[in-house]
């Protein structure tokens, strides 16, 4: 299976929460939904203006997001 891994976009959000929410504290701590809640995109445009803060995805073969990662670069 080849990963590509990418900035994340808007379109990302609601993608990235439900991977958030499939583990034992993410599950009992992330609400799914599409559209995702107002709270994540406001989440996703301040991250997104950050320049010191890099979201990510990776994207299998298909182009569906299996995963994410966030970035903080401290000087």
């Amino acid at each position: 299976m080849d990963i590509v891994m990418r900035q994340a976009r808007r379109d990302d959000v609601a993608a990235i929460v439900a991977l958030l929410a499939d583990d034992a504290m993410g599950g009992a701590r992330e609400r799914v939904g599409d559209p995702p809640a107002q709270g994540y995109l406001a989440a996703f445009d301040r991250i997104d203006a950050e320049p010191r803060m890099l979201l990510a995805v990776a994207e299998d073969g298909a182009g569906a997001v299996v995963g994410t990662l966030q970035l903080t670069f401290v000087p």
